[in-house]
């Protein structure tokens, strides 16, 4: 690890790092801690329910060969490590430090051009899941470090001018000293411990059943070729994807150039615009992706990935109502765009001979297996259009 920019020299430095974060943020005023905590509360409840592609997506801009996803229903740990770049402690390059984003809100160490994610928001969709979180690193003498972190917090001493001692997980960083068990490729870890609720307990499970299904072609573009995710359940066998090999029956894709008002008005920052349609050994669970799946159904058994315009919690696109003269709620009208762009891609994937010859064919290529009314109709209409109606 020696040589490489912003990382911790040794546990030292990092135990003194964070016991002047802990002293800074136990004098901060009643206002702030108000605020700060009530902030993550949202966070926390919009996100709950993804916690296990959030961290996925965390590890995806980080990674260079590897991303161990581990769950064990009976200790009731979930963990996520990678083999990438350590966390930093200190800015590089103009940008702030891993450790600064970590332990501040609505901070990024990322820029958007390069990660799938890059609110600053997202980690913290593990409170959603459990109330206690470690994260580990390695610092430049390659020895690992960790720190604990809860939701809400509070300081082992009463803080004065505070009405309620309960504060952001972020105020109360601990430094850890037991090491992690995992392989020596791996630099970064979190670790979600004391999961007991069953609906996040379901969550979690469904989680990682879609991502050991796949696709996951759609992270080709954000991330290393031949790259390795392996999700691993107790009790189970491991089940490991290459992004780089083909685990599809065939995929179309339409490119655009990035409109500069869509660019205003989601500050998304992209110059080109991808829309990819993914006709896939199982058609049953139909969805749309943005890199990872949100809970959105899409239709005709295949799976569509877009740069689309989210919610917050990266659930769902939202998409203007087909009757009427609502305001968009996408700027500009951006989903509906790629939406028409993905109904093309399924024209087009529909007259290949993998997809015509698959067995599935005539039982999704029918209106009846299209749940969402916006791709219906876009696929209508170029029927239409090609017969001249």
């Amino acid at each position: 690890m020696i040589g490489i920019k912003g990382l911790p020299r040794n546990l030292a430095q990092v135990r003194a790092l964070l016991h002047a974060h802990l002293e800074e943020h136990r004098h901060l005023p009643e206002s702030t801690r108000l605020r700060d905590l009530g902030s993550e509360k949202a966070v926390v409840q919009d996100y709950s329910g993804r916690v296990v592609f959030e961290l996925l997506q965390n590890a995806l801009d980080r990674a260079t060969g590897h991303i161990l996803l581990r769950w064990d229903r009976q200790r009731q740990i979930l963990e996520v490590a990678n083999d990438g770049r350590a966390i930093t402690t200190q800015s590089v390059d103009g940008r702030r430090s891993d450790i600064q984003a970590l332990l501040s809100m609505h901070s990024s160490s990322k820029s958007a051009g390069e990660s799938i994610g890059n609110k600053g928001v997202g980690f913290r969709s593990v409170f959603g899941a459990g109330s206690q979180v470690e994260v580990w690193s390695r610092a430049e003498d390659g020895h690992w470090w960790g720190m604990h972190l809860q939701h809400p917090a509070r300081f082992a001493v009463a803080v004065d001018g505070w009405i309620s001692q309960d504060a952001a997980s972020f105020y109360v960083p601990l430094m850890l000293s037991a090491q992690p068990e995992l392989d020596s490729e791996h630099v970064t870890l979190i670790r979600l411990q004391d999961i007991k609720k069953p609906e996040v307990v379901a969550s979690i499970e469904a989680s990682m059943a879609e991502l050991s299904r796949g696709p996951l072609a759609f992270l080709q573009e954000r991330s290393a070729l031949g790259l390795r995710i392996t999700l691993s359940v107790a009790g189970e066998q491991d089940v490991t994807h290459v992004i780089d090999a083909k685990n599809y029956l065939a995929m179309a894709q339409r490119h655009m150039a990035f409109p500069v008002e869509v660019r205003a008005g989601t500050g998304l920052d992209l110059d080109v615009a991808d829309v990819r349609v993914i006709a896939s050994n199982d058609p049953s669970n139909s969805r749309y992706w943005s890199y990872l799946p949100t809970e959105q159904p899409a239709g005709f058994g295949v799976q569509i990935h877009g740069d689309f315009y989210l919610s917050n919690s990266r659930r769902h696109l939202t998409l203007r109502k087909l009757e009427g003269t609502g305001q968009a709620t996408d700027p500009a009208g951006w989903n509906a765009t790629l939406v028409r762009l993905a109904a093309e891609c399924i024209v087009e994937l529909w007259q290949t001979p993998e997809v015509c010859l698959a067995e599935t064919f005539w039982e999704y290529a029918t209106p009846r297996a299209c749940t969402c009314p916006h791709l219906k109709r876009e696929v209508a209409t170029l029927f239409w259009q090609a017969r001249g109606v």
